[in-house]
C-alpha cells in the first residue's frame, strides 16, 4: 500500500522457479536480479495531505515548550 505500483515485484516473485539445481545458478542469479531490480525501482506514494504532518509538528513543539516550562518552574 505504500508504493504506487508493486506489480513488478509481484511478477518477479511469481517467476521464481524453485526446482533449479546447482548447475542452473545463472538462472537463479537472474531471478534474484529481477527481484532486486523491481524492489529498487519502487516509488513510494506521496501523502494525500501534508496536514497530518503539520499537526504532528505543532504537537511536538507544544510538548517541547511545556516540558521546558516544567523544568524552568522546578528550578
Amino acid at each position: 500500500d505504500d508504493y504506487e505500483d508493486f506489480s513488478e515485484v509481484e511478477k518477479a516473485l511469481a517467476a521464481i522457479d524453485r526446482t533449479k539445481n546447482i548447475t542452473e545458478q545463472a538462472d537463479v542469479d537472474a531471478m534474484a536480479k529481477a527481484i532486486n531490480d523491481a524492489v529498487a525501482n519502487l516509488v513510494k506514494k506521496t501523502p494525500a495531505s501534508s496536514q497530518p504532518d503539520s499537526v504532528s509538528s505543532s504537537d511536538a513543539s507544544s510538548d517541547t515548550s511545556s516540558s521546558a516550562s516544567d523544568s524552568s518552574s522546578s528550578d
